[in-house]
């Protein structure tokens, strides 16, 4: 089974394979007049580097509809969906880890250093002594990993990856305070980065540069 846990695990960190339908433009997402499942409107949305778009409403508005749409893991309803060529990290609670060491489920690439892949771990805010041990073993979909440590774990994850751009599905509140400042101080050590959040009261980007309200039904 490790050999199918390794062989899945290679796939997933090798990163979205999105079709890209964006060229010679700044955009790196372009939603116009989107329409998906959700209850919610249409969506109009511009990503660019550096861009930081809040995606809020309550639960049932359809903010992981719209990111998966985003994302073509879903098709939309009307309305159309551009994507670049860039490299996309989705952040959410129920984020694939896979039975294996730490440092499978962070990077499979043997060029990686092991200073590198601590130094990302340490900036992330994983600073139990546990998380020293790159070859300590992650049990299968995280289970011995708090959903905290488990999103920290993703974050680091897409970093490692050279991620521009990330996509967090409401998961600032499964992190603590010390977690979520962590966060916040690797994001804008990125100006570069965007970002798209959805969230319901409780975000880890601080200062967005819009925000898409959604209501339920």
């Amino acid at each position: 089974h490790r050999r199918d846990d390794a062989q899945a695990a290679l796939e997933f960190l090798r990163g979205w394979a999105i079709e890209p339908t964006l060229s010679r433009s700044d955009a790196l997402f372009r939603a116009d007049h989107l329409m998906t499942l959700a209850p919610s409107g249409p969506v109009n949305l511009s990503l660019s580097l550096g861009d930081r778009v809040r995606l809020r409403g309550p639960s049932g508005s359809g903010k992981t509809s719209i990111l998966e749409t985003l994302l073509a893991i879903r098709d939309p309803v009307s309305g159309t969906c551009d994507r670049s060529a860039a490299r996309v990290g989705y952040i959410r609670a129920d984020g694939p880890l896979f039975r294996g060491s730490l440092r499978d489920n962070l990077t499979l690439s043997p060029d990686v250093k092991d200073v590198d892949i601590a130094e990302w771990i340490t900036r992330v805010g994983l600073t139990s002594p546990r998380f020293v041990d790159l070859s300590i073993e992650v049990g299968e979909s995280g289970r011995n990993l708090s959903t905290g440590e488990r999103v920290l774990v993703c974050i680091a994850r897409s970093f490692l990856a050279h991620a521009n751009v990330l996509f967090f599905d409401d998961v600032a509140g499964v992190l603590d305070d010390d977690s979520k400042n962590a966060v916040r101080l690797l994001i804008d050590s990125h100006p570069d980065l965007a970002i798209i959040e959805a969230c319901h009261d409780i975000a880890i980007v601080a200062n967005p540069t819009s925000i898409i309200e959604l209501v339920s039904a």
